[in-house]
C-alpha cells in the first residue's frame, strides 16, 4: 500500500502547525521555542499595527476634484482643462 502525500495538504498542514506555533507556542513549548514563538507573535502584531495605522497617499487615477468657493458653482470644465493641462505638463516633463 503507498501512501500519497498531495502538495495541499502539506501547505495546510504547515500553516495550521504555524499558527498554532505563533498562537500557543509560548505555553505549550519548552523554553527555546517558548522564547521563539513570543518574538514571533510579538514582531507580527508590531508590522500589523504599523501597516494599519499608515496613512496611504491618494490615488493618481481619482484626483481630488477642488470644492467651489461659497458662492460660486462647480464647473466641471474647469477641472477637466486643469487635469488636461497637468497632464500635458508631465507628458513634457518625461521627454
Amino acid at each position: 500500500m503507498r501512501i500519497i502525500i498531495q502538495p495541499a495538504t502539506v501547505i495546510n498542514a504547515a500553516i495550521v502547525f504555524g499558527l498554532i506555533f505563533i498562537a500557543w507556542g509560548d505555553v505549550l513549548l519548552p523554553k527555546p521555542l517558548s522564547t521563539a514563538s513570543h518574538q514571533t507573535r510579538t514582531h507580527l502584531n508590531q508590522v500589523l499595527l504599523k501597516m494599519s495605522l499608515q496613512e496611504k497617499p491618494p490615488s493618481n487615477l481619482q484626483p481630488q476634484q477642488p470644492k467651489p468657493k461659497p458662492g460660486q458653482r462647480y464647473n466641471p470644465d474647469d477641472y477637466f482643462n486643469r487635469a488636461l493641462k497637468e497632464a500635458e505638463r508631465q507628458t513634457k516633463a518625461t521627454q
